[in-house]
């Protein structure tokens, strides 16, 4: 859309992630093939930070008002709704998934990540000592909309 080629594409989010703005992921895709191995970029806090923000401070402000306005329940009233609202759309693509939890975390990974949370599920396998029923799976959110939030919540974010 830009008439950009992928490679002048490459440079620039190279040069962008030598520079703090952005972090690259990996993604882990069984059976990709040969390439590249396929990656998704976020920003980091480095770059949130020389960038603004300005939605943060926004929804923040809303937060708070809502607060000021409201009370505390309002605020915790809005989050519950809001986890609630996530949980029924994102049940029926994870139960979908199967019992199995490696394959239940890549569906709400899948998921998150639509929705651009920006979201990665990754297998930790346990090592010697310890037994291979410890190992675990990881899932990570590259964008959080409240990972900076400083309205406490109180039972549910607590900063």
């Amino acid at each position: 859309m830009l008439g950009f080629t992928p490679a002048a594409v490459r440079r620039h989010l190279d040069h962008l992630s030598r520079a703090g703005i952005i972090e690259v992921k990996r993604l882990a895709k069984p059976g990709a093939g040969a390439g590249r191995p396929a990656r998704r970029y976020v920003l980091s806090s480095q770059g949130q930070s020389s960038l603004g923000n300005d939605y943060l401070d926004i929804a923040a402000l809303a937060l708070q008002q809502l607060q000021k306005v409201a009370g505390p329940d309002a605020v915790r009233a809005f989050a519950e709704e809001r986890f609630a609202d996530m949980e029924r759309r994102y049940a029926p693509e994870i139960e979908k998934a199967g019992p199995d939890i490696r394959d239940r975390a890549t569906a709400l990974s899948a998921a998150l990540s639509r929705d651009n949370f920006v979201a990665s599920a990754a297998s930790i396998e346990a090592k010697a000592p310890l037994p291979a029923a410890l190992s675990s799976v990881q899932l990570c959110q590259g964008h959080c909309p409240i990972q900076q939030a400083r309205v406490p919540i109180p039972g549910i974010l607590r900063r």
